[in-house]
């Protein structure tokens, strides 16, 4: 199957926590316990998670990615009360990279995100990550900017370095 029929046949829909796990696991952190990758914000009111399907009768998401709105941002500058929304844990199976799917899938997240309207909420002001520093290009190429200095993130024995990515909505 091309990737072009695989697209046409993509469906994003929203997913629970326990959905997203498997994948997370499998490509963010594969050599650590499944346990690494849930967040203590997964279940909140304020969390989102969606998964890709290549066709509806897949039982198990092409690609995850979950969604947090949070009342402060990312860049330390006052927002006027707008939200920023925090995408984490965003994975695609290592066999459907390169096909588009991720592209998708976070171009639905930041669709989602400039579109919620929570009471007692401002509208969101844009969206940011911390990103694997290798995969920062891509991440550029879909329009989003880093900010900050590059850090670490260890688990277990594993270090990995990480730069902020922000896209700020008009």
């Amino acid at each position: 199957m091309s990737s072009g029929s695989r697209l046409s046949s993509l469906s994003i829909r929203q997913i629970t926590t326990a959905e997203t796990l498997a994948l997370r696991h499998a490509v963010l952190w594969p050599n650590q316990p499944i346990e690494k990758v849930r967040l203590p914000e997964d279940d909140t009111p304020m969390a989102w998670h969606f998964g890709a399907f290549v066709n509806d009768a897949d039982a198990d998401p092409a690609a995850v990615i979950s969604l947090f709105l949070e009342n402060t941002s990312p860049l330390g500058m006052d927002t006027h009360g707008h939200p920023y929304a925090r995408f984490r844990k965003f994975a695609c199976a290592t066999n459907m990279q390169g096909q588009g799917i991720g592209s998708l899938l976070l171009q639905y997240a930041i669709d989602f995100s400039k579109s919620l309207d929570i009471d007692g909420w401002e509208s969101v002001k844009g969206i940011w990550c911390d990103a694997r520093l290798e995969t920062a290009s891509w991440y550029e190429k879909r329009g989003m900017q880093r900010f900050g200095e590059d850090f670490y993130k260890s688990v277990g024995d594993e270090r990995i370095e990480y730069v902020r990515m922000c896209k700020s909505f008009p």
